[in-house]
């Protein structure tokens, strides 16, 4: 199947006819170029008479591709009009020749490798060919390589951003991760968390570095740390020796040296009446007083006056009058371990309240002695602003 046409070529651009060109669908077109030369395009642009490919008279071109025969242009490149034979036909050889025939720099253009066309894609006349070029995807070329008419979108880690001898790129990883156990307590690490407790500035010795601060402990010099007692790493030694009494020199149940040790000591009755010479005798067992014990300063023994008690076995009982009368004086007062009845000893304590006496001392600990009430409670106040020691049961 073919069909044949001449054209003349004058000085207005003119082109194939579109009519035949599309009758045959492989559009394989033969042109001949006779009289004169002409100037052609073949992308659908206008050539002139100085601009344009120049395709001298007895050119042949063979066109094996319908759009491109489509887009054919061609105008006279002198002043004298050319004539073009042009034959349509429904197959020929897959090439484009340029140039004239019997001239040795006649080109042959061939179409293009199979490998060199995209995958799927048939060309050449009949489709007889088809492409097998495979194109990667954007996602899969480096970021900002040109792809297809594209660029690449996939980003590569820097070898800064990668483990340490891990493969990527050309290169490996130059990242150092750290051991979790040197890593702060709770602080994300590769795929856990650290694990090292940093301790507090009050935990670590004064001026040495820790965490982003320095330490602020200090630490006793030897003479201020009890004999004996090793410190700092064991290479420091108290020399500190307390001069701690007996405590048969401590009042009974007063605890020292670190609450190690207690008072035994009980006062003694200093000075009684003379009436009282009797009961005396009584007052203590053995070193603990489980009796009566008043000492007295420089208050006239008439004014000490206390009716109504009887003395005996560990029990105190009074019906005693006027109290603050018979404490008149009095500087201190020992009546631990006894079993003072209800009221007794807030009777006592307000008794030495209303006193006018200073730096004074009673003690109504231990035994069964009741506890003070409120009334109590502020005569204690009253006493201890005079700097009295005070000790009664909870």
């Amino acid at each position: 199947m073919a069909a044949n046409e001449q054209i003349t070529v004058s000085d207005t651009a003119t082109g194939l006819d579109l009519e035949k060109v599309n009758q045959f669908p492989r559009a394989a077109v033969l042109v001949n170029v006779e009289n004169h030369p002409v100037r052609a395009w073949f992308d659908g642009s206008d050539p002139t008479a100085s601009e344009g490919i120049l395709l001298e008279e007895g050119t042949v071109i063979v066109i094996n591709d319908r759009a491109q025969a489509r887009d054919l242009r061609v105008i006279r490149a002198t002043g004298d009009d050319a004539q073009l034979n042009v034959q349509y036909l429904d197959t020929i050889s897959p090439s484009v020749i340029v140039g004239d025939e019997d001239d040795e720099d006649q080109v042959d253009c061939n179409n293009p490798d199979e490998g060199d066309v995209r995958e799927g894609e048939t060309y050449a006349p009949g489709d007889s060919m088809t492409g097998t070029l495979v194109v990667p995807a954007t996602s899969d070329v480096r970021e900002g390589t040109d792809v297809d008419d594209t660029t690449g979108t996939l980003k590569v880690p820097s070898a800064g951003d990668v483990r340490h001898g891990e493969d990527v790129d050309d290169t490996q990883g130059t990242l150092a991760v750290p051991d979790k156990s040197d890593v702060r307590h709770g602080t994300d690490v590769d795929d856990t968390t650290g694990t090292a407790h940093i301790p507090a500035a009050a935990d670590v010795r004064h001026g040495t570095d820790v965490d982003d601060t320095t330490g602020t402990l200090d630490l006793p010099d030897e003479e201020d740390v009890k004999d004996g007692v090793s410190y700092d790493n064991e290479t420091k030694t108290g020399t500190l020796e307390p001069d701690y009494p007996d405590k048969s020199d401590v009042i009974k149940g007063v605890e020292f040296d670190d609450d190690q040790k207690t008072g035994t000591y009980v006062n003694p009755v200093t000075t009684l009446p003379g009436s009282w010479e009797t009961a005396s005798c009584g007052l203590g067992y053995e070193g603990e007083l489980h009796g009566l014990a008043i000492f007295l300063g420089d208050c006239p023994q008439e004014q000490i006056q206390m009716p109504g008690w009887t003395i005996g076995n560990d029990l105190i009982d009074y019906s005693a009058k006027d109290l603050d009368q018979v404490m008149l004086g009095c500087e201190g007062l020992d009546l631990n371990d006894n079993k003072l009845i209800a009221g007794a000893v807030d009777d006592f304590l307000e008794g030495l309240a209303a006193n006018d006496i200073d730096d004074g001392y009673c003690n109504l600990f231990g035994g069964t002695n009741t506890p003070p009430t409120s009334v109590g409670e502020a005569a204690i106040t009253t006493l201890e602003g005079r700097d009295w020691d005070v000790y009664v049961n909870e």
